[in-house]
């Protein structure tokens, strides 16, 4: 990132919505900010094997994989996933990061360090499934994440779901 500051970056789109869509082994995003002008909305994708329908919205990257680490990165624009009933294998909204996953049998090792969010991350409709909202990270089984922060508005704008999860979180859901 260079210091830099990316700001009237606007995506809005079915599937994956983020400046990039993944980020594998020994992968590296640091000082980097999104500006007040930046909106990143994921209308879900909806493909023929349900097991892959999902959102994921975030404004540095939708899925990050083993080893990759996140360091410095600010958020200020707003981050919005729509879901209108699309059943599939879960949602992903983050501030910075969707989805943080490990595709092989090691433990994953990479880290997020010292990211903020200050724009708003929201799920604006009912989920078919799980669905899970961060300020920084939507969702993540692995890694550390050390001095990251959320400013920013959390929230999910749905109605009852018969029962399936709703996950908000401030850092990481």
């Amino acid at each position: 990132g260079n210091n830099k500051t990316i700001d009237n970056f606007v995506i809005e789109k079915d599937g994956p919505a983020a400046l990039l869509c993944k980020m594998s082994k020994n992968s590296l995003a640091k000082d980097l900010t999104f500006g007040p002008g930046c909106s990143i909305k994921s209308t879900g994708v909806v493909k023929t094997i349900a097991t892959e329908n999902r959102v994921y919205a975030a404004s540095l990257v939708c899925e990050m994989t083993e080893y990759s680490s996140v360091e410095n990165v600010v958020n200020y624009g707003t981050v919005t996933g729509h879901n209108a009933g699309v059943a599939g294998k879960g949602n992903y909204v983050g501030g910075v990061i969707s989805n943080i996953t490990n595709n092989t049998k090691l433990e994953w090792t990479g880290s997020i360090k010292n990211c903020k969010n200050y724009g708003n991350v929201t799920f604006s409709e009912t989920p078919a499934v799980w669905t899970c909202v961060g300020g920084i990270i939507g969702e993540t089984s692995r890694g550390t994440i050390s001095n990251c922060v959320n400013y920013g508005t959390i929230e999910f704008n749905g109605a009852h779901n018969g029962g399936n999860s709703i996950n908000l979180a401030g850092i990481c859901a």
